[in-house]
Order: C-alpha cells, then sequence, then structure tokens
C-alpha cells in the first residue's frame, strides 16, 4: 500500500465530512437544499470549477508537455461533470435556455475531439509514462471521485430503495464528496511525467 496516496486523501476526506455535515443539518430544516440548482449542486459547480481552474494553472505553467496534455484532459472532465451538474435549461422558462445548454454541450464535444486529436498524436509518449500517470497521486485522487460518482448513480436512478427525498440528498453528498475529491487532484501538478 502507498502510504503517502493514501495520506493525500485526509484533505478531501475531512472537506467531504464537513460539507456534507453542514448539508445534512440544513437539509434537516429545509430539504430544498438538495434540489437541483439548489446549494448542494451549487457547491459541487464550485468545487468542479476550481479543479478546472486549477487545471487549467497546470496546462499553462508546466514546462512538461505530457502533463500539460495530462491536466487538459483532467481539466475537460472536471468541466464536462460541471456542465453535467448545472442544468442549463431550467434556470428559466425561456426557450431560449435550452438552446443555450445545447450549444455548450456541443462546444464541450468539440473541445474533445480537439483535445483527443492532440493526444492521439502523442499516444505513444504517453503510454510509455503510463505508470508515471495511473500511479500519481492526482490519478489515485481522480480515481476515488469518479468512483464516488458511479456509486451516486444507484441513487440517482433510485435503484437503491430509500425515499425519494433521503435518496437525493444521498446523492447530493455522495456527489459534494466527488467533486471535492476532484478539487483536491487539481491542487497536485503531474510534475513527474517526463521522460527519464
Amino acid at each position: 500500500m502507498d502510504y503517502k496516496k493514501c495520506g493525500s486523501c485526509w484533505f478531501p476526506l475531512v472537506l467531504s465530512a464537513l460539507g456534507v455535515l453542514i448539508a445534512g443539518w440544513l437539509w434537516a430544516g429545509d430539504q430544498s437544499v438538495s434540489d437541483e440548482n439548489h446549494l448542494m449542486e451549487n457547491s459541487q459547480v464550485f468545487f468542479l470549477m476550481l479543479a478546472v481552474g486549477l487545471h487549467l494553472k497546470h496546462r499553462l505553467t508546466l514546462q512538461l508537455p505530457l502533463a500539460r496534455i495530462c491536466h487538459m484532459t483532467l481539466a475537460l472532465l472536471c468541466l464536462s461533470v460541471m456542465i453535467r451538474e448545472i442544468d442549463i435549461d431550467k434556470l428559466g422558462t425561456h426557450t431560449g435556455w435550452d438552446t443555450l445548454e445545447k450549444i455548450i454541450r456541443g462546444v464541450l464535444v468539440l473541445f474533445w475531439v480537439v483535445h483527443v486529436v492532440s493526444v492521439w498524436r502523442c499516444l505513444g509518449a504517453l503510454w510509455a509514462l503510463r505508470e508515471k500517470i495511473l500511479f500519481s497521486q492526482t490519478s489515485f485522487l481522480t480515481a476515488i471521485a469518479i468512483g464516488f460518482y458511479c456509486v451516486s448513480y444507484l441513487f440517482d436512478k433510485r435503484l437503491i430503495p430509500v425515499e425519494a427525498d433521503l435518496s437525493q440528498f444521498i446523492e447530493e453528498s455522495i456527489q459534494l464528496t466527488g467533486t471535492i475529491f476532484f478539487f483536491a487532484a487539481s491542487l497536485l501538478p503531474l510534475s513527474q511525467v517526463r521522460s527519464d
């Protein structure tokens, strides 16, 4: 077991526990905090925005081309999750909101296509460094974040028999934890992704 990687979990675990405790206390008084586009989802968007910004910062400041590609991939991943969390079409009743959401998602797909082409061009070099990339603390925390999102799917689709309001709160709590792990991962630049 890599204790250094496990040690990097303390910060997001403590922050997540604090966030879920506060959300639970607020939810006990007003269950709307776990509704779509309300406090818990807005908190998720906040942490994802920070993660996108930090990954882009690493993308711009690191002098290692392959690390920059990895951070761009993670920035796009966090941006994709963020856009999934924001129900733009529900921000108003005008049909323009629905159109705006489709445009934003279309632009995101275009970003992904362009990025995949750039990844494809250096796939051999990335493959040669796969262990440094996949076994980094950044990837470790990102994998945990993705795991939390996978678990939240069980509550999102009501696959676990729990009362609807409680299921919504559990789903949002798990996703909040996932976004905090995405944020924690973005704090760590992939400076070890270099050819020896």
